[in-house]
């Protein structure tokens, strides 16, 4: 399953196995003060990217299920906005 990372502002979707090593740079990065982690996403081009203690990162499982939708957000979504607020 793809893992979505968040460096700061930038969005990188990496494979599971991947996602683990890079977890384990950041976190060496993190605790020897910064350092480079370099990425493979997996449709975009490589990158080494700086961490240091104060960069925010997030790692998010990626589900390949959609989301069930209510009839009645379909049918939302096919009419549009309601007429009555």
């Amino acid at each position: 399953m793809p893992c979505r990372l968040s460096v700061n502002v930038r969005e990188f979707v990496l494979t599971d196995e991947h996602a683990t090593t890079v977890s384990d740079q950041i976190l060496d990065a993190t605790r020897a003060g910064g350092g480079y982690v370099h990425l493979r996403p997996i449709s975009a081009p490589e990158a080494d990217v700086l961490i240091t203690p104060g960069t925010t990162v997030t790692f998010e499982r990626l589900s390949s299920v959609r989301p069930q939708i209510t009839a009645s957000e379909e049918s939302w979504l096919i009419d549009g906005w309601p007429d009555e607020f």
